[in-house]
Formats: structure tokens, C-alpha cells, sequence
């Protein structure tokens, strides 16, 4: 699939039924197709961004598009323009952050701003515990809950309804690329740019762990990116062009940081090199 794009591809989303992939590149190339026989099934330019992102309804009857400074929806498998309205920066710094199906949060100037997918309608988040001059950016997560990052880099998580503030996580020391509600609705997982990514206690705001790559060489746009499965068992750490499979349940806490290696290499066949754990104390 997608040997037509002719710029980086920076998000893929594959429809909650199994019928639909969907990808789009840097200058908004968007493709979409049927995975069984690998026909393509529409295309449409959309505005270019560096870091667009694509992702299916919950019941796969439609594809939303976050590019340039719109919002797209389109009906599968037609590929008819059911509208476009105007969005924001569906993130900051590479890839989905974190493809909530049913709306898209973020910064739009100094204010945060919610998109329901299916009417087009925003809505401005009068969060509180973080001044509009120090936000960053903002993600909506799956779980009803949403993240923002200020300029110091902490992260700031919010019950999406409600707009109550569930905890504050301190210690990263760049930009966020990735960010994940662990399905427990118990953890969150980030992965940024200063090499490291974290498993997070929500309740505490404490670090559990760490996951430190000590690779040197690495581009400005070679972050690091989580994804965590559906069960909840696996997390999968995609670092330049490697992808680790990594075991996480509800031993982890327990496991000294290289027995958790040697368990992941045992179940994936996978060498982690150049990765390590740094077990983090939780005081």
C-alpha cells in the first residue's frame, strides 16, 4: 500500500472494522484504500502540513483529517467531502499523538480549543493550573481525558467533560511526541524528544519507569513514538526506523529493569539495542 506518496507519510490509520486503511503525507497527500485487495479507493489533496493526522470514526463510516489549519471529514468508502471547517495543529512534533476518534483538542493562539469530528463544532477549554502564555500543546487521548504541555514541559491532564484537573507529570525535558491513556485508565505513557519515554502513575503524576535510548545520532524529526495494544499487555516504542515490542503488566513494578529486557527479548525475538530501562523511584 502507498507507493504513490512522494513525501514522508507521517500518519496511518488502519478503520475499528478491519476494512479501511488510511495514510497521508507531509504536503497533504491523503490515500485511502481497501487492505484486502490493496485497491485504492479515493484520494484528495488536502491543505499541507508537516504533521497532519488521519483517523476513522468509531464505526469506520467515516475518515477525519487533520491538515494545515483545517478539519476534513469524509465518508467511506465514497471518499465524498462531507465538510471542512476550520481546525489547528493537530499536534506539535511528528506524528498522531494520540488519535481520539471522536474529537481533536489543541492550541489554537493562546487558547485551547475542542473539535467535535462529526458536526465540526469547536469549542474553546477554559482549563485551570496552566496561564494560556505557557501552553505548548494539547492532545485529546482516548478515555475522555486530554493532555496539555506548557513551555517548562510538563504535561497537564484534564477530564475532557468536565474539565477537572487530574494530575500534572514533571520531568521531561523536551517536547512530547507521543502520548497514551493506558486501557487500566491507570497510566499514561509519553515518549518526547529528549531520548526517554515514561510510564506514569495518573492518581500520583509519579514516574514508574523509564525507557532510555542512548542512541547519539539522531535527526531532528527522529523522535520516538508509543503505541500500547488493545489489551493493554504490549507497548510498541518505534525509534527512527526499529520498532520494539515490549511486555507491560501488571508485574512491571516489580521487575528489576533488566529482567523486563530479557523477558521482552524472550517473547518478541527482539534485541533491544541501544535501548535501556532506568528504574525511577516512586516516593
Amino acid at each position: 500500500l502507498g507507493t504513490d506518496f512522494n513525501h514522508t507519510v507521517w500518519s496511518v490509520d488502519w478503520s475499528p472494522d478491519g476494512r479501511f486503511v488510511a495514510a497521508i503525507d507531509s504536503h497533504g497527500a491523503l490515500r485511502a484504500y481497501d487492505p484486502s485487495s490493496r485497491r485504492l479507493l479515493f484520494s484528495h489533496d488536502c491543505a499541507g502540513s508537516l504533521f497532519p493526522t488521519v483517523v476513522f470514526s468509531p464505526d469506520s463510516s467515516h475518515l477525519h483529517v487533520l491538515s494545515g489549519a483545517f478539519a476534513y471529514r469524509f465518508a467511506m468508502p465514497s471518499g465524498e467531502l462531507v465538510h471542512k471547517v476550520k481546525g489547528g495543529l493537530s499536534n506539535t512534533n511528528g506524528g498522531p499523538t494520540a488519535p481520539d476518534r471522536r474529537r481533536a483538542i489543541f492550541r489554537e493562539g493562546i487558547m485551547i480549543v475542542e473539535l467535535d469530528y462529526q458536526t465540526g463544532r469547536r469549542r474553546t477549554l477554559p482549563v485551570t493550573g496552566l496561564a494560556p502564555a505557557e501552553l505548548l500543546n494539547c492532545a485529546a487521548l482516548e478515555g475522555e481525558v486530554f493532555a496539555c504541555q506548557d513551555h517548562r514541559f510538563a504535561i497537564h491532564l484534564y477530564r475532557t467533560q468536565t474539565l477537572e484537573k487530574l494530575s500534572v507529570l514533571v520531568g521531561n525535558t523536551q517536547a512530547i511526541s507521543s502520548i497514551r491513556l493506558h486501557p487500566n485508565g491507570r497510566w499514561i505513557l509519553t515518549s518526547c524528544d529528549d531520548n526517554s519515554s515514561r510510564l506514569w502513575d495518573l492518581a500520583t503524576g509519579r514516574p514508574i519507569y523509564s525507557f532510555i535510548s542512548s542512541t547519539e545520532a539522531r535527526s531532528s524529526l527522529d523522535s520516538q513514538f508509543f503505541q500500547v495494544s488493545r489489551d493493554g499487555e504490549r507497548i510498541f516504542l518505534s525509534e527512527g526506523r526499529r520498532v520494539f515490542s515490549i511486555p507491560l503488566d501488571r508485574t512491571l513494578q516489580a521487575m528489576a529493569p533488566q529482567a523486563l529486557i530479557d523477558l521482552s527479548q524472550n517473547m518478541s525475538g527482539l534485541r533491544l539495542d541501544g535501548i535501556y530501562l532506568k528504574s525511577m523511584s516512586v516516593k
